[in-house]
């Protein structure tokens, strides 16, 4: 599934894999300026990266809430209806947990936004420096 592990410049060697587990890192912990110190090439796929992380978060959260909506709908009118009240509590458990899927994902799409600004800024000002 990754590439073999490739040979940088400066001999050590380096994955796909490592760019993944840093794309984690970096919209979790705020830690791109670190990285971008050490590596300043790096700026714009960082930045690339980071706008398909939100477009990724603004789809989950689209789909999410409207399976939440369907199975919540789906829980309400089973359990009106007359004879299957049970099918009632089987569709309440999805439901339930896309809704948690969908506030456990409240704000990401504005951190990531602020990550964003913050490395154009840095992209920006090492642009002008030199």
């Amino acid at each position: 599934m990754f590439r073999k592990k490739e040979e940088r410049k400066d001999g050590k060697e380096e994955s796909i894999k490592d760019d993944i587990l840093f794309l984690y890192k970096t919209v979790d912990d705020m830690t791109w300026s670190v990285d971008l110190l050490r590596k300043p090439d790096r700026g714009k796929y960082i930045l690339r990266r980071l706008r398909m992380r939100q477009i990724t978060e603004i789809v989950i959260k689209f789909m999410s809430f409207t399976w939440a909506m369907l199975w919540s709908m789906m829980s309400i009118t089973s359990f009106l209806m007359t004879g299957v009240t049970w099918v009632s509590l089987l569709t309440a458990v999805p439901a339930l947990a896309f809704w948690v899927i969908l506030t456990k994902s409240i704000g990401s799409v504005t951190i990531i936004s602020m990550e964003i600004k913050e490395l154009k800024k840095e992209l920006l000002a090492r642009e002008n420096k030199g």
